[in-house]
């Protein structure tokens, strides 16, 4: 699942994860409301989430998804892809459980590679 209001960085990490060939089906979000209601019919193996959206931000979505029962959530890998640089987005991302990885814009295949299997 691809989560990212601007949509040439959805369309760009596409074709990149696409390439990988590891997954079946990829999904993209431009608002992180919609996908947060997508994920109980279809819940994702990884998430790639922007931090900075209007509508609900990718901590606003993290808390979200920390409500849902873990029976749900609890195979779902979120790898945080951000153009912020901010140490303290770093930290709070990474306090989340569900959070594996804090990555800068651009996605290109050798910075997700080690996280996706």
């Amino acid at each position: 699942m691809l989560i990212d209001d601007d949509k040439m960085f959805n369309f760009l990490n596409k074709r990149i994860v696409e390439k990988m060939q590891v997954f079946d089906q990829i999904t993209m979000f431009e608002n992180a409301k919609s996908a947060l209601d997508d994920i109980p019919h279809k819940t994702p193996e990884y998430i790639l989430l922007d931090l900075m959206m209007p509508v609900m931000n990718g901590f606003q979505f993290l808390d979200e998804l920390e409500k849902l029962p873990s029976a749900l959530t609890k195979s779902i890998k979120v790898v945080v892809l951000t153009s912020s640089l901010m140490e303290e987005d770093y930290n709070k991302s990474m306090q989340y459980q569900n959070v594996i990885a804090f990555l800068s814009k651009p996605l290109d295949t050798e910075k997700i590679k080690r996280y996706i299997h």
